[in-house]
């Protein structure tokens, strides 16, 4: 499929609904993104950049929503950096459909869909970056599975969702923060890769 315009497809409202559809088929872990939108990290061959304000709210929403996965996004750049915190439907999901949707929040996450076309639509508005993607992995360790690079890549299996965005995976071990992992679009490698996190003051 080619890669689309996210700033259209976010202003049809059946899209919401196509997301929750979506979801439905997911094998494992994760939400389905979104598709792409035009962002820009602080990004060198090595390392990414977020604030000490942004990872310590990650850190804080991650500990406060334990044993349930978190989720949310980070927008725009230096001073205008901000965090949009979704909230998890995933337990809902699992209540009313438990065939379609196997896993509850402690294993998994779905973003509430208005809310995830309210950040998509405002990073377009005020022509912000969507700098991260994130969500916590509640009592295990910070990483990316393959169902996660499927779901990264969901329209194009060679192509990123969000092209610029990196995605925040924190570990989160009897309510208390342990550590995060940042993953990369690596286009040589054409997969996501571990890359350090700076957190800057």
């Amino acid at each position: 499929m080619t890669r689309r315009n996210y700033q259209t497809i976010a202003k049809r409202s059946k899209y919401a609904t196509a997301i929750v559809a979506a979801n439905t088929m997911a094998a494992d872990r994760k939400t389905i993104d979104l598709p792409p939108t035009p962002a820009k990290l602080r990004i060198t061959m090595s390392k990414i950049a977020i604030s000490r304000r942004s990872m310590d709210a990650i850190a804080a929403q991650a500990e406060r929503e334990f044993p349930d996965e978190c989720c949310g996004f980070v927008i725009g750049a230096g001073a205008d950096e901000q965090i949009r915190p979704i909230t998890n439907i995933q337990n809902r999901k699992h209540a009313e459909n438990p065939a379609a949707y196997p896993r509850d929040a402690r294993t998994a996450y779905l973003m509430e869909p208005k809310e995830h076309l309210a950040v998509l639509e405002e990073v377009d508005r005020r022509k912000l970056p969507l700098r991260f993607v994130y969500h916590s992995h509640p009592d295990h360790d910070a990483y990316f599975s393959p169902t996660d690079r499927a779901q990264a890549c969901s329209f194009d299996p060679t192509e990123p969702d969000y092209p610029g965005t990196a995605y925040i995976v924190v570990s989160v071990r009897d309510g208390k923060f342990v550590r995060a992992a940042t993953f990369a679009w690596d286009s040589a490698a054409r997969d996501f890769i571990e890359t350090p996190l700076i957190v800057e003051s």
